[in-house]
């Protein structure tokens, strides 16, 4: 745990990029679905882009596959240069995504399982963190918080490769370690807001003993929460974003303990601009492996701007702008 709690260097982009070039593009993001994460790294595309000039489209994939490849299609229809499938599987629209190819359009692929996974076809590029690690890294914060009596919970998209690739880790470091548990259990993404609580609770009221819950990213915590009501245990997600760092930081009865934490969340929007920039200016593509760590109350910081690990990554900004020949 303290190797997964050390300061992490600010990342910029590697070698610079002549974005000005690029003025006038046309990008489409599709989401698998809309919630604070994908709103966060949203925002930084935008942000990042309204600087470099270059138009973003977000198309709310609803987490319906069918709408991922209208997404798709709708893109290409509208003559986009680029297009971002975040945390859309790309063998979920390889229909449409056979016609970007052939139309010459740049897919940039994000969050798609871990960054050494093989690129599908039509695909540029890749940027992700290293979910295994991730995950073997949350079931290490739990082991290490409860002195290795860990009976967790876990409850992510198996279909997504991140959030399988996630859970398989921390299964398999639980139960290495000693005499723990790990229960792994799907969540179907287009029936969440009426299925996922009721089966948390039909979960913890089947096991019994469980004193770890841990959905996969931060956004399911409210109604993990309140299906847990009634159940002894400690939450933990993953993520890092704002509300869940600021309920962490608060601490208390119910308050989430744990976070697999990135970098800010808009700096993953300008690391994914800068991917997509190189794929557009003919370039190759660049090491953009999403860092990741640990956040519990002893390392949360006061606020966002000084958060543990990520502390001195308030003006990361800058070098984007310097690489991009935009300071």
């Amino acid at each position: 745990m303290a190797a997964g709690q050390q300061p992490i260097p600010v990342k910029g982009p590697s070698t610079p990029l002549d974005m000005s070039a690029l003025a006038g593009k046309s990008i489409w993001n599709i989401l698998i679905f809309t919630n604070e994460f994908t709103g966060a790294v949203t925002a930084g595309l935008e942000e990042a882009a309204a600087e470099a000039g270059i138009d973003v489209t977000i198309f709310d994939g609803q987490g319906d596959p069918n709408e991922w490849n209208l997404g798709v299609e709708q893109a290409i229809a509208q003559g986009a240069d680029a297009i971002i499938l975040q945390a859309v599987a790309p063998g979920a629209v390889s229909a449409p995504l056979a016609d970007a190819a052939a139309a010459g359009i740049a897919v940039v692929d994000i969050f798609n399982g871990s960054f050494d996974q093989p690129l599908p076809p039509g695909v540029f590029a890749h940027v992700a963190p290293d979910f295994r690690a991730s995950g073997e890294l949350m079931a290490n914060w739990m082991l290490a918080d409860s002195g290795c009596d860990v009976r967790a919970a876990i409850f992510g998209i198996r279909a997504l490769p991140l959030h399988d690739d996630m859970m398989v880790a921390a299964e398999a470091t639980i139960e290495a370690a000693c005499d723990c548990k790990a229960v792994l259990e799907d969540v179907d993404p287009t029936t969440i807001g009426s299925d996922f609580a009721p089966n948390v609770s039909a979960v913890l009221g089947r096991e019994g003993d469980i004193n770890y819950l841990f959905p996969v990213w931060d956004g399911l915590m409210p109604l993990a929460k309140t299906a847990a009501e009634g159940f002894d245990v400690t939450f933990l997600g993953h993520d890092g974003v704002s509300s869940n760092l600021d309920d962490i930081r608060a601490g208390g009865p119910g308050a989430q303990s744990a976070t697999g934490a990135f970098p800010p969340n808009e700096w993953i929007g300008w690391a994914l601009l800068d991917q997509v920039g190189r794929a557009l200016a003919g370039e190759e593509p660049l090491d953009w492996v999403v860092p990741h760590a640990a956040i519990d109350s002893g390392n949360v910081g006061p606020s966002n701007d000084q958060l543990g690990p990520y502390a001195e990554w308030a003006n990361y900004r800058d070098a984007f702008r310097e690489a991009w020949g935009l300071s």
